[in-house]
């Protein structure tokens, strides 16, 4: 699945429930395995699910699916504010929670990578590792990475670094399954 906005968006709703992956599996009636798959973006929801868990969060599936950007005020000030009133949270500690959702993220995408690290050759990594090289001294040779008009901490470095990496696998792998004639392609 491409679309990376319905796999935060789907975790972070889920999160600010209390909910587990299990949890929600239950909720939906499906294994906890497809939902792992859904919020990995390994798997595709049909349109009926992501309408099903649109209605369980009470926000339209446009923003479930990343269409639009706010969704009964998500997202904004006011509902973060809410959000650390209800859950009896100070800044400091909501920003915490935020930055253990920041290195689960990392986690799953170093999961993910891996798996599909296992699909490549030796010659596909030197090649990933060249594109990411280039890319990152691009970036850091222009003006300075900034964001907002503030230079980037070293831990959004690292952040960019690795969303650029997961990309460049993800491309290649994609790639890899679409050229790949028949006749190469292993049978599993």
């Amino acid at each position: 699945m491409e679309n990376s906005k319905f796999v935060v968006r789907l975790r972070k709703l889920r999160r600010m429930n209390d909910l587990t992956q299990g949890q929600m599996a239950d909720k939906l009636h499906i294994s906890r395995s497809t939902y792992t798959g859904y919020e990995l973006g390994n798997i595709n929801p049909p349109s009926n699910k992501i309408t099903q868990i649109a209605k369980f969060f009470n926000v339209s599936p446009g923003y479930l699916m990343g269409w639009d950007e706010f969704d009964k005020g998500v997202n904004t000030p006011e509902f973060q504010k809410q959000l650390r009133e209800s859950a009896k949270l100070s800044e400091e500690e909501l920003n915490n929670e935020i930055s253990k959702d920041i290195e689960a993220m990392r986690i799953n995408k170093e999961e993910e990578a891996r798996s599909m690290q296992e699909e490549l050759t030796r010659k596909d990594e030197r090649d990933i590792k060249k594109k990411l090289d280039a890319t990152l001294k691009e970036l850091e040779s222009s003006d300075g990475l900034m964001f907002d008009g503030e230079a980037l901490d070293d831990e959004t470095k690292d952040l960019l670094h690795m969303a650029i990496e997961s990309a460049l696998i993800t491309a290649k792998v994609k790639a890899k399954e679409k050229f790949t004639p028949k006749k190469y392609k292993k049978e599993d």
